[in-house]
């Protein structure tokens, strides 16, 4: 049997319910009390395991002493009721195991004592997976010292410690700000991290370096967990993903995991979400798990142009990556977007199962603390962009840029509205001018140009009601102008002959990214500096 994941032992509503304490990384009961792991951490989710691995049969365990009863339990749309049942009656701590066929809804384990009762751990178990996985964890970092490091520390420690992960998983830190070490200082990234030093080409540009590097190494990389450097994680979702993954039926099934603000911790603000060719809609979104009922709702819908957030998604590995000469239009490689919406063409380009369970999920800064009003140049590019990579989505010129007008009404910040101009512009200048820009020098520019903070509370509803009352304040006689130049200049894009949709689709191959990033010049320009030291030594050594 092998350990699918333990339910870490923390007393809130995210881990564990009950009327318990905590002493020693242990969990206390006194009689008469009671403790249950019917939270987001704590249950086993039957249905995303029944439709996507090859688990028949789940054990519930718990290593545990004193005096009671144990229950393994069943939460679904039609009550709850007890599947398996034991008392317990020991001095020492003892393993109490508890099985069921997989059902419909949501295992978990609940214990009542008798007589005092300490719980040492809790966790479910199946037989051992079969398919062979090798996961490569790639963080894109850009100063963000603290954070980085607190994340690599925990993962290099979790997956050190458990021999399953230290064998299957392997971590890899982008540094597109050149500010980490593998020196022993401050900034030094712990042992056994890959770290690689990139040119600062955004999100997208670390990302895609990681995963270039990632599959060449000595490792048979089978996925890719994707992940941003200010995430906080429970260490348990790491075991979790390595078991469900190698019990897999399929090889394309990707994990997206949901993700919590900070300000909220309890209450899902996204798990996968939707793309309509102009907008986005978050999925399993508002699900407050301090209610129970919420276990139940946590499942990936079936639609159409669906995509997981980059905060952390596992995805499978490409054939096209292992050949990196291949130039096939399905390179899992992102699009070069440098910020916004490059988890969305990915999505469109490799469409799969997207799998949203209980038990895998992240804190994350909520999305609207991070809102200025230079991020709608990259919003309003991107947007053109998959828009013209995929015709078959809606693609108005005039309620694309309609939705970005009512957005800088809605705000009262005619920047909105000039930095949308601006990426519509530089979309409307084709391929081959992207190509040419230099993107971190853009990426200042745009900065210095159009840097103005947003209200953090405005959603959709606050946004329509706001957007009359902005008229005069967030339009100026030189956005309209700007408005009326982008909607011409798009049209002209649109009718021009030529092959620009294959001209961006080529931007998400391997060779492509070797070439913008500079890869091979780095490596010719490291052999030679090889080559130099060598010629240097045996001059030394001849005593010429």
């Amino acid at each position: 049997m092998e350990k699918l994941f333990t339910v870490p032992l923390k007393l809130n509503e995210m881990y564990l319910r009950g009327n318990a304490a905590r002493n020693d990384k242990r969990i206390m009961l006194e009689g008469g009390a009671f403790l249950s792991t019917d939270t987001y951490f704590g249950c086993f989710p039957c249905e995303p395991y029944k439709r996507n691995v090859n688990i028949k049969t789940v054990t519930a365990c718990a290593r545990i002493s004193g005096k009671g009863t144990i229950r393994l339990m069943l939460q679904s749309q039609e009550g709850d009721k007890t599947v398996g049942r034991e008392n317990y009656d020991t001095s020492a701590p003892e393993k109490i195991s508890l099985s069921s066929p997989l059902k419909n809804g949501c295992f978990y384990i609940r214990v009542d004592a008798q007589e005092r009762t300490e719980i040492r751990e809790l966790w479910y178990e199946s037989a051992e997976g079969k398919k062979e996985t090798d996961i490569a964890i790639i963080i894109c970092t850009y100063k963000r010292e603290e954070n980085v490091l607190r994340n690599l520390r925990l993962l290099s420690s979790t997956i050190s410690e458990d021999e399953l992960l230290k064998d299957h998983m392997q971590v890899f830190c982008v540094d597109n700000g050149g500010t980490l070490s593998e020196e022993r200082n401050d900034c030094a990234v712990p042992k056994g991290v890959d770290l690689i030093r990139n040119r600062n080409y955004g999100g997208s540009g670390g990302y895609a370096r990681g995963m270039l590097e990632a599959v060449s190494s000595d490792r048979k990389i089978t996925h890719l967990w994707l992940m941003d450097d200010d995430i906080c994680f429970d260490a348990s979702i790491l075991r979790r993903a390595m078991t469900f993954l190698t019990h897999r039926k399929n090889d394309d099934v990707r994990l997206a995991a949901g993700m919590f603000p900070f300000g909220q911790p309890s209450v899902q603000h996204e798990a996968s979400a939707v793309f309509n060719g102009y907008t986005f809609r978050s999925c399993c979104s508002g699900l407050d798990f301090r209610d129970r009922k919420a276990l139940l709702k946590n499942r990936a819908g079936k639609y159409d142009n669906a995509y997981g957030g980059w905060w952390s998604l596992i995805i499978p590995v490409s054939e096209q990556l292992e050949h990196p000469a291949d130039l096939d239009d399905r390179s899992i490689l992102p699009m070069p977007f440098f910020i916004k919406l490059d988890d969305v063409e990915y999505g469109l380009r490799l469409p799969g199962p997207y799998v949203v369970m209980n038990g895998f999920g992240v804190w994350h800064e909520a999305f609207g603390k991070k809102a200025n009003a230079w991020s709608e140049y990259y919003t309003t590019r991107n947007t053109l962009i998959i828009q013209a990579m995929y015709p078959a989505l809606p693609h108005s010129i005039l309620k694309t840029m309609g939705i970005r007008f009512l957005k800088a009404l809605a705000y009262g910040e005619p920047k909105c509205m000039e930095a949308a101009l601006k990426g519509a512009e530089h979309y409307a200048a084709g391929p081959e001018a992207f190509r040419k820009a230099d993107p971190e020098a853009r990426h200042r520019e745009i900065l210095a140009r159009y840097r103005a903070p947003l209200r953090q509370d405005m959603n959709r509803k606050k946004m329509l009601q706001s957007a009359f009352r902005n008229l005069p304040r967030a339009v100026s006689r030189k956005s309209l102008i700007l408005f009326i130049r982008s909607v011409f200049l798009l049209v002209e894009a649109r009718l021009r002959p030529g092959p620009d949709q294959e001209g961006w689709k080529i931007m998400n191959t391997p060779a492509f990214w070797r070439d913008y990033l500079g890869i091979d010049k780095e490596r010719q320009s490291e052999a030679n500096g090889k080559q130099e030291e060598a010629g240097t030594d045996l001059c030394d050594h001849t005593g010429i």
